[in-house]
């Protein structure tokens, strides 16, 4: 009865046999919302992954390309502490803005909050496009 726009998958391709694993590929290739998919199947994730969060030690990056051209990028040089700074406000304002949209794909329309969320929503667009 609920519209689902999220999925979170651990591991989904594990003890799958292969054609169990394709139709599990051809299922979540249809669907329209967003995968959030922990795995260590490299040719899984190359296939339905156009993004990643990439955890590395402590940190967590955001990665606006496939597996495999992450992998081939050069390696980066460590960030001064100033960017490491902006970059954590970016994500703060990313957290944020997602925390709102979630609120705000909750409620009904012509409920007087959407208003409200709604002009958060764009003071923290504007913070972000201003970093």
């Amino acid at each position: 009865m609920n519209q689902y726009d999220v999925l979170i998958l651990d591991e989904p391709t594990n003890h799958l046999d292969l054609p169990s694993r394709e139709q599990l590929e051809d299922a979540l290739q249809e669907f329209t919302g967003s995968l959030l998919i922990v795995s260590h199947d490299v040719y899984f994730m190359e296939k339905m992954c156009d993004k990643l969060l990439v955890f590395e030690g402590q940190n967590v990056k955001r990665v606006e390309h496939s597996l495999s051209q992450y992998r081939a990028r050069p390696k980066e040089k460590s960030f001064s502490a100033s960017s490491k700074k902006s970059e954590e406000q970016k994500m703060l304002l990313e957290n944020e803005i997602s925390a709102l949209i979630s609120k705000i794909s909750l409620l009904l329309p012509g409920d007087e909050k959407i208003a409200e969320l709604d002009d958060k929503l764009a003071i923290l667009l504007e913070k972000k496009r201003s970093l």
